[in-house]
C-alpha cells in the first residue's frame, strides 16, 4: 500500500484561506444569480466564523438546513474553519425524517434560511440560527432561538485538527431510522489532495455542483475547486440535469470537470447527442468522474463517441464510510481491452488496500477496504461501528482500519477489481443508497398493515432497479393510501414504484418470507 504524505496535508479551510489571499480576484463560486471572487467569499466565511465563535460553537456539531447555494458554501467553510462538524439536511425531507435526523444528531445549532424558521422552530431544541445578508458584502448569523445550555464541542480543540470529525452524512438504516456516517477531516483532506494531484486539477478547473448537499459526493464538488484555486459553478435548481437547460448551462460556463452518476448523466445528456441545437454542449468537458452504480461498457462507449476526444472517463467506487472513494479506474479509449459488459472498479487508490474475504478463493468475496483514511464510524452508534469497522493496525500503519462494504467482487489476472453484487438488501437508486429494511419498517408502522416486504427488480442495462412492495393488512386500506404514507415519511427515491396488497405473504418452509416469489409478481 502506497501511503499518502498525510503530514503535509493542510486543513481544508486553511488551504482555502491561502488561495483566497493569493487569488483574491479569481472567481470562486458562480451561482445562478451572482458570482463571488475568492476575496468576497472569504469575507463571508470570516463573518460567519466570528458568529460561531461568539456563540461558543467552535468544534460543535451544526446542522444545516440550507439550499446548496453560495450561502451554503460560505457556512460550510465557516464551520470547517472553526473545527466544527457540519450536518447537511434537506428541506425536501418529510417532517418525520427531519425530526429523526435531528434527534440522532443532537446538534448544538441548526442554521436555516428565513423561510424555514416557522417550519422548524416548534420542534427544534438546539440554538436556531438564520444566515442572512448579501453574500458579496459578508453574510452574518442571527439568533432566532437560544439553547438552554452552552454547547459542548464535539471535537476536542486541545488536540490536533487531524483528530477532528468534519461532517455527517445520513444513510438509510435497517431499523427504520437513518444512520449518520461521521466523516474525518484528515481523511477528506487527504482525498482532495490525492484527486487534485493525480488528475492535475488546478486553477483552470471549472467544476459543476450537481450532487445534493446531503450526499458525500457533494464534498468533491465543493472542496476540489475551492482547494485548488478553480471555480465552482452552481446551476439553478430547475437547470440541474434538465435535458435541454443542463447541456446549455454546461456549454455556457465551459464546465470541464464533473462528478455524476452514470445513469443520471446519461439521461441528462442523451438529448444533446441527437438535438442539432445542443450538439457539442459537452465539448468543454475534460474529466468526467462517474460513481454510485455500475458503469456499463456500452454506456462508456456511447459517452466516448459523443464527448470530446480529449475527455477522460474515470470510474470511482467507494461507499460513504470510506471517505468518498477507494478504488479508481481510468476508462481506456479502446474498450475492446475490457472483458464483460461492466467497467471494472479498478485498483485501490493511494493509501488503501482492498481485500476479498469470505469467498470460495482469494480472488472473490466481500470487498473489504483497508485504509488509515476511512470515516470514523457511525455517529452515536458504537454497535454498528464495531460491526462494520475493525482495527488492522500494524507497525507501518498504526491507524489502519478495515470497513466491510457488503459488496461482492472479484479480482482478475491484471489485478483489476470487479463488482458482482450486494451481499444484503441494500441497493442504489440514482446513486442514492436505499436499505430495503427501512422502507419495510416504515410500511409496518402504518395502521392496518400487518406485514410488508420490499423487493428490487434486477436492473436493466443502464437503468436503476425498480422498488416494489407487497403488504398484508386489515380493513380496506388502499394502495394509494399506502403510497401516501410512504411519501410522508421517506424521500421520494425510497418510495416503491409498485405497491400491491396480498391476502397473506408467501412463506418458505423455514417460515421466512419468500422474496423470490414476491419479486416474480412484478
Amino acid at each position: 500500500m502506497q501511503r499518502p504524505n498525510a503530514p503535509s496535508v493542510r486543513p481544508l479551510a486553511e488551504t482555502f484561506a491561502h488561495i483566497a489571499m493569493t487569488r483574491g480576484e479569481h472567481p470562486a463560486v458562480v451561482g445562478p444569480r451572482e458570482a463571488l471572487s475568492y476575496a468576497a467569499l472569504q469575507r463571508s466565511v470570516a463573518s460567519l466564523s466570528g458568529g460561531l465563535v461568539s456563540r461558543g460553537l467552535e468544534g460543535a456539531v451544526i446542522a444545516m438546513l440550507l439550499p446548496g447555494d453560495l450561502a451554503y458554501v460560505a457556512t460550510m467553510l465557516a464551520i470547517t474553519d472553526r473545527r466544527g462538524v457540519f450536518a447537511p439536511m434537506d428541506a425536501a425531507w418529510p417532517e418525520a425524517r427531519l425530526r429523526s435526523a435531528l434527534e440522532l444528531t443532537r446538534p448544538a445549532a441548526l442554521v436555516v434560511t428565513p423561510e424555514q424558521v416557522e417550519r422548524v422552530s416548534a420542534f427544534v431544541e438546539c440554538e436556531l440560527l438564520v444566515v442572512e445578508g448579501r453574500t458579496a458584502d459578508g453574510l452574518c448569523l442571527r439568533t432566532v432561538k437560544s439553547a438552554a445550555a452552552r454547547p459542548t464541542p464535539h471535537n476536542d480543540l486541545t488536540k490536533p485538527w487531524t483528530e477532528d470529525s468534519l461532517y455527517l452524512v445520513y444513510t438509510s438504516g435497517s431499523t427504520g431510522t437513518p444512520n449518520a456516517v461521521e466523516g474525518s477531516h484528515l481523511s477528506l483532506a487527504v482525498f482532495i489532495e490525492w484527486q487534485a494531484r493525480t488528475f492535475e486539477v488546478g486553477p483552470e478547473c471549472r467544476v459543476s455542483q450537481l450532487a445534493p448537499t446531503t450526499f458525500d459526493v457533494s464534498l468533491r464538488d465543493f472542496f476540489l475547486p475551492l482547494c485548488t484555486g478553480g471555480t465552482l459553478y452552481i446551476p439553478a435548481a430547475g437547470t440541474r440535469y434538465h435535458p435541454i437547460l443542463f447541456p446549455r448551462w454546461v456549454a455556457e460556463h465551459r464546465i470541464n470537470l464533473m462528478h455524476s452518476v452514470p445513469s443520471v448523466f446519461k439521461l441528462a445528456s442523451e438529448v444533446s447527442w441527437t438535438n442539432a441545437k445542443l450538439k457539442g454542449s459537452f465539448d468543454s468537458l475534460r474529466k468526467l468522474f462517474l460513481s454510485g452504480e455500475r458503469l456499463y461498457v456500452e454506456d462508456a462507449r456511447h459517452l466516448q463517441a459523443n464527448l470530446s476526444p480529449d475527455a477522460q472517463l474515470i470510474n470511482f467506487y467507494g461507499p460513504s464510510e470510506c471517505t468518498l472513494i477507494k478504488t479508481c479506474f481510468v476508462v481506456p479509449r479502446d474498450l475492446r481491452s475490457l472483458e464483460g459488459d461492466v467497467v471494472p472498479l479498478g485498483r485501490p487508490i493511494e493509501g488503501c488496500e482492498v481485500q476479498l474475504e469470505g469467498g470460495p478463493d482469494e480472488r472473490s468475496g466481500e470487498l473489504v477496504l483497508e485504509s488509515e483514511f476511512l470515516a470514523k464510524g457511525y455517529y452515536r452508534n458504537p454497535e454498528l461501528t464495531e460491526a462494520k469497522f475493525s482495527s488492522r493496525a500494524r507497525p507501518d500503519a498504526p491507524r489502519l482500519r478495515a470497513y466491510r462494504t457488503g459488496d461482492l467482487g472479484t479480482r482478475d489476472d491484471q489485478g483489476l477489481l470487479h463488482f458482482v453484487g450486494r451481499k444484503d438488501h441494500q441497493i442504489k437508486v440514482n446513486g442514492n443508497r436505499v436499505e430495503l429494511g427501512e422502507v419495510e419498517h416504515c410500511l409496518r408502522r402504518m395502521p392496518g398493515v400487518s406485514n410488508a416486504v420490499v423487493v428490487a427488480s434486477d436492473a436493466r442495462q443502464g437503468a436503476d432497479p425498480t422498488l416494489s412492495c407487497v403488504y398484508a393488512g386489515e380493513g380496506d386500506l388502499t394502495e394509494d393510501q399506502v403510497r401516501a404514507h410512504l411519501l410522508q415519511h421517506l424521500p421520494k427515491y425510497m418510495v416503491p414504484t409498485n405497491v400491491r396488497r396480498l391476502g397473506e405473504l408467501p412463506l418458505l418452509t423455514n417460515g421466512k418470507v419468500d422474496r423470490k416469489q414476491i419479486a416474480s409478481l412484478f
